[in-house]
Protein backbone atom coordinates (compact mmCIF):
# COMPACT_ATOMS: atom_id res chain seq x y z
CA UNK A 1 0.00 0.00 0.00
CA UNK A 2 1.43 3.28 -0.96
CA UNK A 3 1.64 6.47 1.51
CA UNK A 4 -1.33 8.22 -0.39
CA UNK A 5 -3.27 5.54 0.06
CA UNK A 6 -3.19 4.97 3.61
CA UNK A 7 -3.31 8.58 4.43
CA UNK A 8 -6.32 8.76 2.81
CA UNK A 9 -8.58 5.91 5.04
CA UNK A 10 -8.03 4.45 8.43
CA UNK A 11 -6.54 1.50 9.18
CA UNK A 12 -9.73 -1.51 9.87
CA UNK A 13 -7.52 -2.48 12.96
CA UNK A 14 -6.94 0.42 14.71
CA UNK A 15 -8.23 0.43 17.98
CA UNK A 16 -7.97 3.52 20.15
CA UNK A 17 -6.91 2.25 23.85
CA UNK A 18 -7.94 4.36 26.75
CA UNK A 19 -6.32 3.23 30.21
CA UNK A 20 -6.81 4.04 33.57
CA UNK A 21 -3.01 4.48 34.57
CA UNK A 22 -4.08 5.10 38.15
CA UNK A 23 -4.68 1.51 38.81
CA UNK A 24 -2.33 -1.73 38.95
CA UNK A 25 -4.13 -3.09 35.93
CA UNK A 26 -3.81 -0.18 33.95
CA UNK A 27 0.26 -0.33 34.64
CA UNK A 28 0.25 -3.52 33.94
CA UNK A 29 -1.52 -3.17 30.63
CA UNK A 30 0.57 -0.29 29.77
CA UNK A 31 3.96 -2.35 30.67
CA UNK A 32 2.11 -5.20 28.16
CA UNK A 33 2.08 -2.82 25.43
CA UNK A 34 5.36 -1.21 25.91
CA UNK A 35 7.09 -5.09 25.78
CA UNK A 36 5.76 -4.91 22.20
CA UNK A 37 7.83 -1.80 21.22
CA UNK A 38 10.01 -4.57 19.56
CA UNK A 39 7.71 -5.52 17.17
CA UNK A 40 7.02 -1.95 15.67
CA UNK A 41 9.72 -2.44 13.04
CA UNK A 42 7.28 -5.37 11.39
CA UNK A 43 4.26 -2.98 11.57
CA UNK A 44 2.35 -1.55 8.57
CA UNK A 45 2.30 2.26 10.11
CA UNK A 46 6.08 2.11 10.33
CA UNK A 47 6.57 0.56 6.50
CA UNK A 48 4.91 3.86 5.85
CA UNK A 49 6.50 6.29 8.17
CA UNK A 50 10.00 4.63 5.98
CA UNK A 51 8.50 5.33 2.96
CA UNK A 52 7.40 8.91 3.57
CA UNK A 53 11.51 9.42 5.20
CA UNK A 54 12.32 7.80 2.10
CA UNK A 55 10.29 10.15 -0.29
CA UNK A 56 11.63 13.19 1.88
CA UNK A 57 15.12 12.53 1.50
CA UNK A 58 14.88 12.26 -2.03
CA UNK A 59 13.18 15.52 -2.41
CA UNK A 60 16.22 16.82 -0.61
CA UNK A 61 18.82 15.10 -2.81
CA UNK A 62 16.64 16.27 -6.21
CA UNK A 63 16.72 19.70 -4.62
CA UNK A 64 20.26 20.42 -3.74
CA UNK A 65 20.76 19.16 -7.31
CA UNK A 66 18.91 22.69 -8.41
CA UNK A 67 20.93 24.34 -5.34
CA UNK A 68 21.37 24.79 -1.83
CA UNK A 69 18.58 26.94 -1.63
CA UNK A 70 16.15 24.27 -2.65
CA UNK A 71 17.48 21.44 -0.34
CA UNK A 72 17.22 23.28 2.15
CA UNK A 73 13.70 24.13 1.81
CA UNK A 74 12.80 20.57 1.38
CA UNK A 75 14.83 19.96 4.29
CA UNK A 76 12.80 22.34 6.34
CA UNK A 77 9.32 20.85 5.01
CA UNK A 78 9.34 18.46 7.54
CA UNK A 79 8.23 20.93 9.99
CA UNK A 80 4.73 20.23 8.47
CA UNK A 81 4.64 16.41 9.91
CA UNK A 82 3.60 16.94 13.39
CA UNK A 83 1.09 15.89 15.71
CA UNK A 84 -1.29 12.86 16.07
CA UNK A 85 -4.22 11.75 13.93
CA UNK A 86 -6.23 14.26 11.49
CA UNK A 87 -3.06 16.90 12.16
CA UNK A 88 -0.27 14.54 11.42
CA UNK A 89 -2.21 13.11 7.83
CA UNK A 90 -2.77 16.74 6.75
CA UNK A 91 0.82 17.22 7.17
CA UNK A 92 1.75 14.13 5.38
CA UNK A 93 -0.55 14.96 2.50
CA UNK A 94 0.87 18.51 2.45
CA UNK A 95 4.12 17.55 2.51
CA UNK A 96 3.54 15.06 -0.17
CA UNK A 97 2.14 17.85 -2.43
CA UNK A 98 4.27 19.96 -2.10
CA UNK A 99 7.65 17.28 -3.24
CA UNK A 100 4.85 16.12 -5.96
CA UNK A 101 4.37 19.73 -7.39
CA UNK A 102 6.67 22.13 -6.68
CA UNK A 103 9.61 20.04 -7.48
CA UNK A 104 8.68 19.77 -10.92
CA UNK A 105 7.74 23.24 -11.84
CA UNK A 106 10.63 25.08 -13.71
CA UNK A 107 11.15 27.71 -12.04
CA UNK A 108 14.19 30.91 -13.18
CA UNK A 109 16.63 30.19 -10.63
CA UNK A 110 17.06 28.26 -7.60
CA UNK A 111 16.37 31.15 -5.41
CA UNK A 112 12.47 31.42 -6.92
CA UNK A 113 12.61 27.83 -6.70
CA UNK A 114 13.43 28.05 -2.27
CA UNK A 115 11.19 30.82 -2.36
CA UNK A 116 8.16 29.14 -3.63
CA UNK A 117 8.99 26.08 -1.07
CA UNK A 118 9.34 28.23 2.10
CA UNK A 119 5.74 30.16 1.32
CA UNK A 120 4.18 27.12 0.53
CA UNK A 121 5.45 25.91 3.91
CA UNK A 122 4.21 28.86 5.86
CA UNK A 123 1.27 28.82 4.47
CA UNK A 124 0.78 25.58 5.06
CA UNK A 125 1.58 25.87 8.79
CA UNK A 126 -0.18 29.16 9.36
CA UNK A 127 -3.27 27.71 7.93
CA UNK A 128 -4.93 24.83 9.45
CA UNK A 129 -7.86 24.67 6.60
CA UNK A 130 -5.00 24.81 3.80
CA UNK A 131 -6.76 27.85 1.92
CA UNK A 132 -3.49 30.07 2.13
CA UNK A 133 -1.53 26.46 1.01
CA UNK A 134 -3.89 26.42 -1.84
CA UNK A 135 -3.84 30.03 -2.65
CA UNK A 136 0.36 30.02 -2.41
CA UNK A 137 0.48 26.89 -4.55
CA UNK A 138 -1.64 28.44 -7.56
CA UNK A 139 0.49 31.44 -7.15
CA UNK A 140 3.44 29.86 -8.52
CA UNK A 141 1.99 27.78 -11.20
CA UNK A 142 1.08 24.35 -8.93
CA UNK A 143 -2.50 22.91 -8.58
CA UNK A 144 -4.21 23.45 -5.57
CA UNK A 145 -4.63 20.26 -3.15
CA UNK A 146 -7.87 17.64 -4.50
CA UNK A 147 -10.93 18.27 -2.83
CA UNK A 148 -11.68 15.37 -0.20
CA UNK A 149 -15.05 13.89 -0.27
CA UNK A 150 -16.86 14.08 2.76
CA UNK A 151 -19.75 12.20 3.95
CA UNK A 152 -23.24 13.29 4.02
CA UNK A 153 -25.01 11.92 6.80
CA UNK A 154 -28.48 11.88 7.28
CA UNK A 155 -30.35 12.37 10.56
CA UNK A 156 -33.98 11.71 10.97
CA UNK A 157 -35.45 14.41 13.04
CA UNK A 158 -37.10 13.14 16.19
CA UNK A 159 -40.72 13.20 16.17
CA UNK A 160 -42.41 15.82 18.93
CA UNK A 161 -44.31 13.80 21.75
CA UNK A 162 -47.90 14.70 22.07
CA UNK A 163 -47.52 15.86 26.04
Amino acid sequence: MSVTETITGKSRLAIPLKVGVHSLSGFFALRAVAGLRRLRPRGRRFAQEQEMIERWLYGIIRGLDAGWQVGFEVAACARLVKGYGTTNERGKENLLHVLTHLMDIDFDSAQACAGAIRMARESAMSDESGKALDRALVNVGAPARPLKAQPVIWVKKPRRTAG
